[in-house]
């Protein structure tokens, strides 16, 4: 199955990515003031064995902890002083044709990065460049799904819009088996690529004056409070269009609903973002006005309090948005704080890089619902969730979550 979403954008400068990849990719790798990169333990779990550090010819080795059995790697700095590329490698056992490699064009400037894995159930290709035809590719191939997104910058009938496309397809014999598994998912799906979407695209509009996309959840609610008012405002012509006329022409709820009816459609000029919350079939402005307008109807108010009624829905709508892009920034900011610097090759015990390095669950759909499952119980996220020992155990809970939908 296929989805494309799209939203307006405009380019930034080269200045713009440049001050972004030192504050979201140099800063990470090298560090920055206080904070760790991933080169600074050397002697504990990352180690300097030639060269100088951070500087072309400078080669790292990674040193697992006792008991991690399943690879090595290793990272090195090569190109010219003013151009210093970092290469990561990790290889999965003895096997040379099983690693995951990724390059960094750049750490002085914004150029590009670049991923391959050719793991045991895990195929994947990844490139980043800050060019418009050539922003976003990613491919992913397991043993029995391929996923593929592309994202690139386009003219639009004014200025230009970022434009991302996902496919998501079965493989060779399970192909018959996931496509009718993707069709209940593809409303959550298409709507998570909107979001994706409209966030990356304000995130490229900013980012000469806000790299680090500080900035980026006060912008979504004020468009967010700006697709409000103007259902406020349709929601109100709704009711004094009905209340105007006199009594024996119609003001019952009939009437407010073909009032509703005769609207103009909701248009391009409305605020670019998908609201926090999708309360309306799909997310999209025109399924939350109508869940307002039908959550309006359901209160049955006095002709005289219906004004105060639409607002209101209205202000409960929105206060639901505005607590989901508080908790969404809050907990970002607390998982932020939380992570390891070094990432999760770091820090760990051998038994745990083991276990979060074994990718065997993705073998098959049923082996990864299994795993999903198991690790969303674990996590606290559902404690109904039921224990899924086998293969037929994950088909009957697949089978009855699509009934549910």
């Amino acid at each position: 199955m296929r989805w494309t979403a799209v939203a307006p954008v405009t380019w930034p400068s080269d200045q713009g990515f440049d001050a972004w990849w030192r504050a979201m990719v140099v800063e990470e790798l090298a560090g920055s003031g206080d904070q760790v990169g991933l080169f600074d333990r050397d002697g504990e779990q990352v180690r300097l064995i030639s060269g100088e550090h951070l500087q072309p010819g400078a080669v790292y080795r990674w040193v697992p902890p006792e008991g991690f059995s399943l690879g090595g790697a290793a990272y090195g700095i090569g190109g010219p002083p003013d151009a210093r590329e970092l290469f990561l490698e990790y290889q999965e056992g003895a096997d040379a044709g099983r690693r995951v490699t990724v390059v960094v064009d750049s750490l002085d400037d914004c150029r590009s990065l670049t991923a391959t894995s050719s793991l045991k159930h895990l195929m994947a290709q990844a490139s980043f460049r800050p060019e418009r035809d050539r922003l976003l590719d990613v491919e992913v191939k397991l043993d029995w799904l391929l996923v593929r997104v592309r994202g690139r910058v386009v003219p639009a009938a004014v200025g230009e819009q970022l434009r991302v496309s996902l496919r998501v397809v079965g493989r060779g014999l399970w192909k018959p088996v996931i496509a009718p598994l993707l069709v209940p998912v593809g409303i959550a799906l298409s709507h998570l690529l909107a979001e994706e979407t409209e966030e990356a695209a304000d995130r490229l509009t900013h980012l000469d004056d806000d790299p680090r996309g500080d900035g980026a959840p006060e912008r979504e609610l004020e468009r967010i409070r700006a697709g409000a008012e103007l259902i406020r405002a349709r929601l109100h012509e709704v009711v004094s269009t009905v209340d105007a006329r006199s009594w024996w022409t119609g003001r019952r709820a009939a009437h407010l609903r073909a009032a509703f009816d005769a609207l103009p459609a909701v248009g391009p000029d409305w605020p670019p973002v998908t609201p926090a919350v999708a309360f309306g079939g799909t997310g999209r402005w025109w399924d939350e006005e109508q869940w307002i307008f039908d959550r309006f109807l359901e209160a049955s108010p006095w002709r005289r309090k219906r004004a105060d009624e639409v607002d209101r829905q209205v202000d409960g709508w929105l206060r639901q948005q505005e607590q989901m892009v508080t908790h969404r920034t809050l907990a970002q900011a607390e998982l932020a704080a939380a992570e390891d610097p070094l990432g999760d090759l770091t820090g760990r015990t051998g038994a745990e890089l083991n276990a979060m390095l074994d990718l065997s669950w993705l073998a098959t759909p049923w082996s990864t619902v299994r795993f999903l499952v198991r690790q969303a119980s674990r996590d606290g996220m559902d404690d109904d969730l039921p224990d899924l020992a086998t293969d037929a155990d994950a088909r009957r809970f697949v089978t009855d979550l699509l009934k549910d939908v």
